[in-house]
């Protein structure tokens, strides 16, 4: 007799999985993997999800300090001009006159470091960005700056022991915007800034004269306001 397998039913799964939100082209602010250029959300992430993309075209290296500025008060490791404050989780300037208005961590000791914050002007006026290599108490650093008004323009700058600031080196007719992500290095002796997708936004400077070897990381503004948050330090 032949014995008759009855087999059973053949049911195919399908797993089920739910797409990742894009949040592209939203209204800033930004969740976290996106950054806020021009008043919209734009995915600084790649395609597969993995570490956030750098106009430095490096990956940062270990964590050395980082501030969102959602404390209700200012960490004591920052020492600033006049004028700032933290509020509202982010490092507010409202002076539009001071020229050099600046505010570094003394949290780092390191001298070679990468520097990224994110930075919003809320007025006219000039330019704002991040500080390297501050020297407590001296007013001499370099100074990154996105001057976002007209044609924006990108510059390198550094100041003297009387916080006089001089012109390195400038990168002009840039796309606009009042929202940027910046992103310097201070390694060794190359000074390279540059602003997340917008393209052309990249300036270096190799060795400066004069010599800063040494000095803390931070945010400044020239004759604008302009608030920062999400600032962050690394080795490299």
């Amino acid at each position: 007799m032949v014995r008759m397998l009855r087999t059973a039913p053949f049911v195919l799964v399908a797993a089920c999985s739910v797409p990742d939100v894009d949040l592209s082209n939203k209204t800033c602010p930004c969740a976290s993997g996106y950054t806020c250029v021009a008043n919209q959300c734009e995915r600084t992430t790649g395609s597969d999800g993995g570490s956030p993309v750098s106009c430095l075209g490096t990956t940062p290296g270990t964590s050395l300090y980082s501030d969102n500025f959602d404390a209700a008060t200012i960490d004591a490791g920052w020492v600033t001009t006049s004028m700032w404050a933290q509020t509202g989780g982010e490092l507010v300037q409202s002076d539009p006159n001071d020229q050099l208005a600046f505010a570094y961590t003394t949290r780092v000791t390191a001298t070679s470091y990468r520097v990224v914050a994110q930075m919003t002007t809320t007025a006219t006026g000039m330019g704002m960005g991040i500080a390297v290599r501050a020297a407590p108490g001296a007013k001499t650093q370099y100074d990154c700056l996105w001057l976002p008004g007209g044609t924006a323009t990108l510059l390198w700058q550094w100041t003297n022991n009387g916080g006089v600031p001089s012109t390195y080196t400038t990168q002009i007719g840039l796309p606009s915007s009042m929202t940027v992500t910046m992103e310097v290095t201070a390694i060794g002796t190359e000074l390279r800034c540059c602003i997340d997708n917008i393209a052309g936004a990249n300036v270096t400077v190799s060795n400066p004269s004069p010599s800063y070897a040494t000095g803390q990381p931070g945010v400044v503004t020239d004759r604008t306001r302009a608030s920062f948050d999400n600032f962050a330090v690394y080795a490299n």
